[in-house]
């Protein structure tokens, strides 16, 4: 079985060898991944963590010098243990610290083909190089999802990327591998518009009655957009079989909710999937029918969510692949990974805020809190799912720790807001994007200042400002306990103010590669 692994191993002339790609076998390796255990895919996992530091240690430049500089002797990391005591590499300390070329293995970097730039949301952007290792291994994911979730080996399909094109990953990177799940055989149409509403709503309303399904992705607020403007627009969504591919940021299963009802979409758990990508490694993981499930059973249940994530926020959850991404969580929460990818990266802080759960101890907690894996293998049944029980372990994410603002020393997080701008009372009034900063009044006291973007035709008013406002503060003591703390201590209402901006009037909110969801520092 181990063999099945040898499509994600690498080869300096990788890009030569297009036969071995079109004889990959997705159908036996979905059966793998719900037949064998889950020790399994873990122990392969850190096999080949152990083995990449090996490689590193010894054929890339800066990665020698970085262990060097920290007094590691590579001969001594034998094993996992071993390896887990390693520095953590992060931008500041690694990256930013040697040359491009240094990054990669000596005297291999111009033979890359590709390069990519961060969103720079957590600062200045960073150029991520690529080969075809990466490519392909990303190919081969969409084809596992693609296939098993959406099944576009039997319905001939419209692919329709909404992603920012150009610079940033998603857009070229999604139109790269889908194009050439395209050129395998399936009965699958790509077509590329980026951010461009109007182009997406005509090419809907003319292309995908054409298809038996349409699959949009695109970044949640913009695909809302979308939705709302298409009722307009006179595109009947009913009559579209149209399913999901989300990306950059999470949402609420009310949100999910939201979207499925506007288009008629019945299969919650199979017709929508939201990525965990980044420039730096492209696919981290993704949602599958299982972590869908286990999400939506978590946002009713909030003694299992504390259980799971010990929070009250509901995380975004997904599955991953511990043999191409090995993830690790710090003391601090922080989520860090070892890949291949573009650039090796050893034990890299990315700046994400999470944890990574094994599939047997979700089973474990799931059965403890009184559901059984007859109940969960049952929930998959209803949605002809059961098949994708795939034994693959999980990794939560709450978002980026340096991205939440304070008020009063507590860290308000952009989820928090979120939680409330999604509520079903506010579904056909804003679109849940909104920027948000600390700022001061004349006297100096600090207050939360946060801007709205309300939906098309609806126009701000005092009366819809106290609405949003009562729900956001509820919202807020809800899923942030130091802040309902705060909010007993001081009036909420004296401490939070709100705008609302009209539709596309406000610079905040202009189609871009992703939301900003706090400002610091600036006036706005």
């Amino acid at each position: 079985m181990r063999s099945y692994f040898s499509i994600f191993n690498p080869k300096e002339k990788f890009k030569n060898h297009y036969k071995e790609f079109f004889n990959w076998d997705v159908a036996t390796f979905s059966k793998l991944l719900t037949k064998k255990n889950a020790h399994f895919f873990e122990k392969e996992g850190e096999k080949r963590a152990l083995n990449l530091f090996k490689e590193a240690s010894q054929k890339i430049p800066a990665y020698k010098i970085f262990l060097k500089k920290n007094k590691i002797n590579p001969k001594k990391i034998k094993t996992i243990d071993n390896f887990k005591l390693l520095p953590i590499t992060n931008k500041k300390n690694y990256l930013r610290k040697y040359s491009l070329p240094s990054l990669y293995y000596k005297n291999k970097f111009f033979n890359l083909e590709s390069i990519s730039v961060s969103s720079g949301s957590t600062g200045k952007p960073f150029f991520w190089p690529r080969g075809s290792y990466l490519e392909f291994e990303t190919t081969y994911l969409y084809e596992l999802f693609l296939k098993n979730f959406f099944e576009i080996d039997k319905f001939p399909t419209l692919l329709i990327i909404g992603y920012s094109v150009g610079i940033y990953i998603a857009g070229v990177f999604t139109l790269n591998t889908c194009l050439r799940l395209a050129q395998k055989g399936y009965p699958l149409t790509v077509i590329s518009p980026g951010i461009n509403k109007d182009e997406i709503l005509r090419i809907i309303k003319e292309l995908s009655p054409q298809y038996s399904q349409t699959v949009l992705a695109g970044y949640p607020p913009f695909i809302k957009d979308i939705i709302a403007d298409g009722i307009s627009y006179g595109i009947n969504w009913r009559k579209i079989k149209i399913k999901f591919i989300f990306g950059a940021e999470g949402f609420s299963e009310d949100w999910r909710d939201y979207i499925f009802e506007k288009t008629g979409s019945k299969n919650v758990l199979k017709d929508s999937m939201n990525t965990y990508g980044s420039a730096d490694a492209a696919i981290l993981g993704h949602e599958t029918p299982l972590s869908i499930l286990i999400r939506r059973l978590s946002s009713k249940d909030k003694e299992l969510n504390q259980a799971l994530f010990n929070d009250l926020r509901l995380p975004s959850l997904h599955q991953y692949y511990p043999f191409l991404k090995f993830f690790e969580k710090t003391e601090k929460g922080d989520l860090i990974f070892t890949t291949r990818g573009g650039l090796p990266l050893l034990r890299y802080n990315i700046g994400d805020q999470g944890g990574i759960i094994s599939f047997n101890k979700m089973m474990k907690i799931l059965n403890q809190y009184g559901y059984s894996l007859n109940l969960i293998k049952s929930e998959l049944r209803k949605y002809n799912a059961e098949h994708l029980f795939w034994k693959l372990p999980f990794v939560y994410l709450f978002g980026r720790a340096d991205l939440a603002a304070t008020l009063y020393g507590v860290k308000i997080y952009p989820e928090n807001i979120k939680a409330g701008l999604e509520d079903k009372n506010l579904k056909n009034i804003c679109n849940a994007k909104f920027v948000m900063s600390t700022k001061y009044n004349k006297n100096q006291d600090q207050y939360l200042f946060i801007n709205i973007e309300l939906l098309k035709n609806i126009k701000p008013s005092q009366v819809l400002t106290k609405k949003i406002k009562n729900i956001v503060i509820k919202n807020l003591r809800a899923t942030n306990l130091e802040c309902n703390r705060l909010f007993e201590a001081i009036d909420p209402k004296a401490i939070l103010k709100i705008k609302l901006s009209t539709y596309g009037k406000s610079k905040y909110f202009l189609a871009s590669i992703k939301q900003n969801w706090v400002i610091k520092n600036q006036k706005f």
